[in-house]
């Protein structure tokens, strides 16, 4: 009887320095793992095309400057690539297919740094979310009379006083919160010595028709009873006094445990303060849909290091494509029509005590 033959398999190829490439080894790897994405930008970006298709002739007579141009489009945007060993080919045509992308962006002439390095489409898309509230807060307290009295209720470390200069401010806050814990989102060092008053929210030790203006900015979805506090608002609030309200529509985990809710819809502030003696003055929605989902999408490499600490590291080609969905939603949100009746970052309310 035959004895079965042991089929041995071919002993694994050691890793290729970027150097260890010949030229026509390096076009064909481009090609093959590029594929139609050459096709497609070559066709955009003014002479890449004429390049690839000169290196690849072998009738070119100029090896020399064929091989510094291959080992450019692959490497250039990241110069240590020749050496960096523990990036595979792949990684490094990735990161020159984010050169590409760039030209593609701005139609100039070759720019070999990295496109994080450059400013292209997409880089603002869901990162307004903190500058559009304090544009709209600032602009509405600009307009309360001077030396008016404003309570900042849930003050916290006292961020928003500086909008207040020209009125007689006040800060409220539980002052529990430290800055520490394990679950959610934290601000590490929290300060809460400069509060003019420690009490709960929904219990402010001052006497009736007390301010001519209350602001509660980001603060509700960390209130057990937010009714409760407009409540307290109305009682504090002079006839023809402000209340100035965001909050979030839809949050992830942060300062818990003080975290009761995740966020509130319009529907919330048109029936409650209607009820308890106000009325609507603005309302406006803070961002869209394609926004908040490109600010969750920006988060993806912080929540993987924290919560999938075992996952492989983001390649170039992972960047990349988060990349291309920032153009696209970028793009969409630019197009927008009311998307934010679904999903918006939060609403900014001010509404008058009748």
């Amino acid at each position: 009887m035959k004895q079965p033959v042991k089929k041995h398999k071919p002993a694994k190829q050691p890793h290729k320095s970027i150097q260890d490439y010949s030229v026509s080894e390096l076009t064909k790897e481009l090609r093959s793992r590029a594929g139609s994405r050459i096709a497609r930008y070559s066709r955009k970006v003014p002479g890449i095309g004429a390049r690839i298709e000169e290196v690849n002739t072998p009738a070119s007579r100029n090896r020399q400057r064929e091989a510094d141009f291959v080992r450019q489009l692959i490497a250039k945007g990241r110069p240590q690539a020749y050496e960096d060993s523990s990036l595979s080919v792949e990684e490094r045509l990735a990161e020159k297919m984010w050169w590409w992308l760039g030209e593609q962006d701005h139609h100039t002439t070759p720019n070999w740094a990295p496109l994080w390095q450059q400013k292209h489409p997409g880089d603002d898309v869901g990162t307004r979310n903190l500058a559009n509230r304090e544009e709209w807060l600032e602009k509405v307290l600009k307009k309360i009379p001077k030396s008016s009295r404003i309570l900042d209720a849930g003050a916290g470390e006292l961020q928003y006083k500086r909008f207040c200069k020209h009125l007689n401010y006040v800060s409220q806050d539980f002052g529990q919160y430290t800055g520490e814990g394990d679950v959610g989102l934290h601000i590490e060092g929290w300060d809460n010595s400069k509060l003019d008053i420690v009490s709960d929210i929904t219990d402010i030790p001052v006497e009736d028709k007390s301010f001519d203006a209350v602001m509660c900015i980001e603060v509700f979805e960390h209130i057990p009873k937010p009714i409760d506090a407009i409540k307290e608002f109305s009682r504090i609030l002079k006839p023809g006094g402000q209340l100035i309200i965001t909050a979030p529509f839809c949050a992830i985990t942060h300062f818990a445990p003080y975290f009761f809710y995740n966020g509130y819809s319009r529907y919330f502030y048109e029936k409650i303060l209607s009820e308890n003696g106000f009325e609507i003055e603005e309302m406006n929605f803070n961002g869209n849909y394609f926004e908040y989902v490109a600010q969750e999408l920006r988060r993806i490499d912080d929540m993987a290091e924290r919560y999938a600490p075992n996952a492989r590291k983001p390649s170039a080609y992972d960047q990349l494509i988060k990349h291309w969905l920032l153009n696209r939603l970028e793009e969409l949100s630019k197009q927008d029509r009311g998307s934010n009746e679904l999903l918006h970052f939060g609403a900014h309310v001010r509404a008058i005590k009748k």
